[in-house]
C-alpha cells in the first residue's frame, strides 16, 4: 500500500460511518465517496475500499444490472470481476449491535406497551404517568383536543 494509505483508510472509515447514518446501517454509494475525495487516485481508493471490505468490519455490494451502465458510471465504481461493480460499501450491523443473534433486539423496560384500561397499550412510561396523575380519560381527551384540535360536542 502507498504511504498515505492508513490515513486515508481511517478518513475512509469516518466518511462512511457520516454517510451511514452509521446505527441505521444505510449503504453509502461508491460514487458518492470518491467525488467528496477528488485529490485521490482511483487506484488507491480502490485499494483502500478493498482493504475495508477484507477487514469484514465492512461489506461490498454488486451492481444488480452492471450492463445498464455507461462507462462514465462505471469509472466511478469498483470493478468486481467478470463484468461485475461494486457499487456500495455498507458497515456490518454485527459490529454496531450487540445482540442475542435472533429476532430484533430487546425493547427497553420504559418503552415496553403495557396494557392500559381494556383495549389500549401504552409505553409503561406514560401508563405510569397517567396513574401517577390520576384522571387519566380527562388528561387523554385534553392532549387530544389539543394536538388535533377537535371541537367537543355541546
Amino acid at each position: 500500500m502507498y504511504i498515505m494509505g492508513e490515513f486515508m483508510n481511517k478518513l475512509l472509515m469516518k466518511m462512511i460511518g457520516i454517510e451511514s447514518r452509521a446505527a441505521l446501517g444505510a449503504p453509502v454509494l461508491l460514487s458518492g465517496l470518491r467525488e467528496r475525495l477528488p485529490g485521490m487516485s482511483k487506484t488507491n481508493f480502490e485499494q483502500d475500499v478493498l482493504d475495508l471490505a477484507k477487514s469484514r468490519k465492512y461489506f461490498l455490494t454488486r451492481h444488480f444490472f452492471p450492463e445498464s451502465l455507461s462507462d462514465q458510471e462505471k469509472e466511478m465504481m469498483i470493478p468486481a470481476g467478470e463484468g461485475d461493480f461494486f457499487c456500495e460499501i455498507n458497515t456490518c450491523l454485527e459490529t454496531k449491535l450487540k445482540s442475542s443473534g435472533r429476532g430484533r433486539p430487546p425493547i427497553p423496560e420504559l418503552l415496553r406497551r403495557e396494557q392500559f384500561g381494556r383495549s389500549i397499550r401504552l409505553p409503561k412510561w406514560i401508563v405510569e404517568w397517567l396513574r401517577a396523575e390520576g384522571n387519566a380519560g380527562k388528561k387523554i381527551e385534553a392532549a387530544l383536543i389539543g394536538h388535533y384540535g377537535l371541537t367537543p360536542p355541546e
